[in-house]
């Protein structure tokens, strides 16, 4: 017989459940956050609404959209300088699985040294990561339950098999 554990995040679901945003972040002890949110989430207004939350939760932040769509090792260490050098102190993640696996990247390289590409594997991260807090705007990825983050290497040129 074989014994299994799987350890879930809590998660908040249901309608309504995006006003509950601020109240986490403070819970979980923050007062400025790192909001990384894809163009997409901005332009339909969903940061608008989660600003509110924030705002009503007495919780300064920055918002940071630096990402492509698949994002980059350049990038998400640019994002976590931004993070470093605005005194964040918990990352939000707002959007599909490029926002939430970039976000997971910046939190790595916010408590964590050197360069995304020291993490690549298992069970490399030393240093417990900031409150990570994800608000998934997408059904599929599941990159908001994974401890996970798919971020292209600049420095590998890929090579496709016939």
């Amino acid at each position: 017989m074989y014994t299994s554990k799987f350890v879930t995040p809590e998660i908040i679901f249901g309608k309504g459940s995006l006003n509950q945003v601020g109240e986490s972040c403070s819970r979980l002890g923050s007062s400025r956050v790192f909001l990384v949110a894809d163009k997409g989430v901005i332009q339909y207004g969903w940061v608008d609404k989660i600003l509110s939350f924030l705002e009503e939760a007495g919780l300064e932040y920055i918002i940071w959209s630096g990402f492509s769509a698949n994002p980059k090792d350049y990038e998400v260490e640019e994002g976590a300088l931004l993070y470093a050098d605005n005194g964040c102190d918990a990352v939000l993640a707002v959007g599909g699985g490029s926002a939430i696996d970039a976000a997971k990247a910046v939190a790595t390289l916010s408590t964590n040294p050197g360069k995304i590409q020291d993490y690549e594997g298992i069970d490399l991260i030393q240093y417990p990561l900031p409150p990570l807090i994800v608000v998934p705007s997408t059904a599929g990825s599941g990159s908001e339950v994974s401890q996970f983050s798919i971020i292209a290497d600049s420095r590998r040129k890929l090579r496709y098999r016939q």
